[in-house]
């Protein structure tokens, strides 16, 4: 039950490194070698947690930002590796005040390392989204926790 929830809690800091644009902690949920696959672009796949790092401040573009993980299923292949697939939805608002969603899927491999689970690979699917980006709701500052 430990691991459920150390899984569970490092699948959420990557939630809150996006929405926080905290990219230290959104690096940190990776192992060093890590592999984030966003989409079939080269340019959307990133290997290594450093990588990684650089390739998120593409999340500067957004005002704020909001990640919602729900219906995380995991499954252990050893003592020390994890599969699993979770739920995203994903609010973001561009600094002209226009907003759009984004529906996914995440599917990630995790390992157990000295400083606890990590994600290995992550790979992003998107299952749909809104019209996006053309309501303007209002002038909004990222929130800052």
């Amino acid at each position: 039950m430990q691991d459920r929830q150390e899984i569970a809690d490092i699948l959420h800091q990557y939630c809150r490194g996006m929405d926080l644009l905290d990219l230290d902690l959104l690096a940190g949920a990776f192992t060093e070698d890590g592999f984030l696959d966003i989409g079939p672009d080269p340019r959307l796949q990133t290997r290594g947690a450093g990588n990684i790092y650089e390739a998120m401040k593409r999340m500067k573009r957004f005002s704020r930002s909001s990640h919602h993980l729900s219906n995380i299923q995991i499954a252990f292949e050893s003592a020390d590796r994890a599969r699993c697939t979770s739920y995203i939805m994903a609010w973001h608002e561009t600094p002209d005040g226009h907003t759009g969603t984004m529906m996914g899927q995440y599917h990630d491999k995790l390992v157990r390392t000295p400083a606890g689970w990590r994600i290995a690979e992550r790979q992003l699917r998107m299952s749909g989204n809104d019209a996006g980006f053309q309501t303007n709701v209002h002038k909004a500052e990222r929130n800052q926790l």
